[in-house]
C-alpha cells in the first residue's frame, strides 16, 4: 500500500516518511530478514521477486537496516541470496532479461551478483 502511496505526487512525502518509520520499528523490533522477507511476501519463490513491487521496500529496508547497524551492512543481492541460493538467483536473473518489464532491473542486480562473486574470489571460468 505504501508503494502505490509513494507513486501519487500528493502522497510522496509522506508515504515515504511512514515507510521509513516502519522500517525502523521493524528494525528495532529485531525482525529478522527472514520475517520482513515474509511480511513483503518476498519469500514466495525466486521466480516472482522481480514482478513483486515490494521489492523496492526490501531495499528502503536494507538502506534503514545499515543506518542503524553500521557494523552489519549488507544488500539486496546478499539478501536474496541467502533466500534463495546462489545459481536459483542466477538463473532467474539471467530469465528475467529477456522480460521487457523486469530486463533493467534484472541486468542491475546481475552486475552486483557477478560484483559479489569476484568479491568473493570465484574465477569468471566457474561462475558459469
Amino acid at each position: 500500500m505504501l508503494e502505490a502511496a509513494k507513486r501519487d505526487p500528493g502522497t510522496t512525502k509522506i508515504a515515504t516518511r511512514l515507510q521509513v518509520a516502519q522500517m525502523r520499528d521493524w528494525i528495532r523490533g529485531g525482525k529478522s530478514f527472514d520475517d520482513v522477507l515474509a511480511l513483503l511476501k518476498l519469500d514466495d519463490g525466486v521466480d516472482k521477486i522481480l514482478a513483486n513491487p515490494a521489492l523496492g521496500t526490501l531495499g528502503v529496508y536494507i538502506n534503514q537496516f545499515n543506518k542503524i547497524n553500521p557494523g552489519k551492512q549488507t544488500n539486496t543481492i546478499d539478501r536474496l541470496t541467502v533466500q534463495f541460493g546462489d545459481e536459483a538467483l542466477a538463473k532467474m536473473l539471467e530469465a528475467a532479461k529477456k522480460v521487457p518489464s523486469t530486463e533493467k532491473l534484472a541486468k542491475e542486480l546481475q552486475v552486483a551478483q557477478f560484483a559479489q562473486w569476484l568479491a568473493e574470489g570465484a574465477k569468471p571460468a566457474n561462475i558459469w
